[in-house]
């Protein structure tokens, strides 16, 4: 399976988000032409108590992936570790042979901490996942 990993400045598409409308990251890109592929796109937060939903997008020209926000843990290798389980959970869903998967991480990251002990306690992410199988 190919899997690629995109980022997308968070920063900056905040910046310019219009401030009236809830603020919903995505990355969009366009399909290669003439690849029969079909995309399917995590549409929501995903956790243990709420499985993946998908977008389906068999017939459009571009990829909108779009990003939800995580809490995960400071230390970077349980986060990796976190984003890697999540898109695995997401590709169990799907009931046709993967061919590849998108990965889109948000770009800074937010340090949380907690202040009555003043120590970092999680990290907010933001993270998408697309996956393609064969039409």
């Amino acid at each position: 399976m190919n899997t690629v990993v995109s980022r997308l400045d968070i920063k900056t598409t905040r910046d310019r988000w219009p401030k009236e409308i809830p603020f919903a990251p995505a990355l969009v890109v366009a399909k290669t032409p003439g690849r029969p592929e079909d995309w399917f796109v995590v549409d929501g937060f995903v956790s243990a108590s709420n499985p993946p939903s998908f977008a389906s997008t068999a017939s459009d020209q571009y990829l909108r992936i779009p990003l939800f926000e995580y809490t995960l843990s400071p230390k970077a290798d349980i986060a990796f570790a976190a984003t890697v389980q999540i898109g695995l959970a997401c590709a169990g869903y799907i009931h046709k042979p993967i061919k590849a998967m998108h990965v889109v991480t948000g770009e800074p990251v937010d340090l949380l901490y907690d202040d009555g002990i003043n120590t970092p306690i999680g990290i907010r992410y933001w993270l998408g996942f697309a996956f393609a199988t064969e039409k």
